[in-house]
């Protein structure tokens, strides 16, 4: 039990912080790089249109305890994985077995069973809205709140619930669909300071998030995060998604025209997005089709060379992901 505790709040942290940070979503500040950088002609497989707007949404490979880039460039391995550890995040938000619901971390999540609404790091709260039968709810919390704590509450349907620990879980009960059970418990805010790489850094943390963090990054500044300090949670209008099925790409469990339009739809995106050489163009369909194939003389590390199986594939998993999936109505999700 301590171990899986262990790896329950490392997690948490990693989640929170380095991990949500890596991702690029602004690319105004690179706009003045190129000036500084040398000139030379293009390759035939590198294009200089819109690159660092066609980069929003990749993953860095160089970044330091407080930038995004301690040098110019994306590493797409990185990309690759964190789009993965992505999906398996949002897999294992909340989890059902048998008729047991179980929250395992504090994040916003939609699934078939139940609606997560985290509003951690701004309150200690979190929102359940159940969508199924369950025999039991259980809802994981963070390490720094102590098993018998009186600060933390349970309310179901506005009704308060004794409060019973299972391990690091409340066992909020029983629950059925149209129900809504709110957790509460304590959060504070600590300053510690920290080595980074080769840089000691001062971090304003909260929860386990970080909120703050001095000296700040030149480039890109990580951890500008002034708005989880204003103890109001913020909420904006969002449409989220559930799957049919889970897991969602079982092919057995899809019918033969919903496979080939996948299948299809990978080919058009691949050959759109990456304009692969001919050689690649089979490659991909032999992937498709779960085969292995060749790399090509291009494709095996060489200074400019076309993408590896492990950048095709990450482009069908992108892809994929946004199949098979049916609308729920609009909510109010935490920003």
């Amino acid at each position: 039990m301590q171990a899986r505790v262990t790896i329950g709040m490392t997690l948490d942290r990693w989640v929170r912080n380095h991990f949500a940070e890596g991702q690029l979503t602004r690319a105004d500040w690179i706009d003045n790089k190129p000036r500084y950088m040398d000139r030379r002609p293009n390759l035939p497989n590198e294009t200089a249109e819109q690159v660092a707007e066609r980069n929003l949404g990749t993953f860095g490979g160089w970044m330091t305890g407080g930038d995004w880039a301690s040098r110019m460039g994306v590493m797409h391995c990185c990309t690759g994985n964190a789009t993965r550890t992505l999906y398996y995040l949002w897999e294992h938000v909340a989890t059902q077995e048998g008729n047991t619901l179980r929250v395992n971390l504090l994040l916003n999540h939609a699934s078939a069973w139940a609606d997560v609404y985290s509003y951690n790091p701004n309150e200690g709260r979190v929102d359940v809205a159940v969508k199924t039968e369950c025999g039991k709810v259980l809802v994981r919390l963070p390490e720094w709140v102590k098993r018998g704590s009186e600060a933390v509450a349970c309310r179901v349907n506005e009704q308060a619930r004794a409060v019973v620990w299972e391990g690091r879980y409340v066992n909020a009960g029983s629950a059925k669909p149209g129900d809504t059970i709110v957790v509460t418990y304590p959060i504070g805010e600590y300053v510690t300071k920290e080595l980074l790489i080769d840089a000691l850094y001062t971090l304003v943390v909260r929860g386990n998030t970080v909120v703050a963090i001095d000296p700040a990054g030149r480039h890109c500044p990580l951890y500008q995060r002034a708005q989880y300090r204003e103890g109001a949670v913020r909420w904006r209008t969002v449409t989220r998604f559930v799957p049919d099925q889970f897991p969602w790409w079982q092919e057995t469990n899809c019918s033969a025209e919903s496979t080939e339009i996948s299948k299809w739809s990978v080919r058009q995106v691949l050959r759109r997005s990456v304009r692969l050489e001919q050689h690649e163009i089979c490659r991909v369909n032999h992937l498709v089709k779960g085969e292995d194939a060749p790399l090509s003389p291009l494709a095996k590390g060489t200074e400019g060379g076309y993408p590896s199986r492990l950048k095709i594939m990450t482009s069908a998993f992108l892809v994929l992901s946004r199949l098979h999936t049916k609308p729920c109505s609009m909510s109010w999700a935490p920003v």
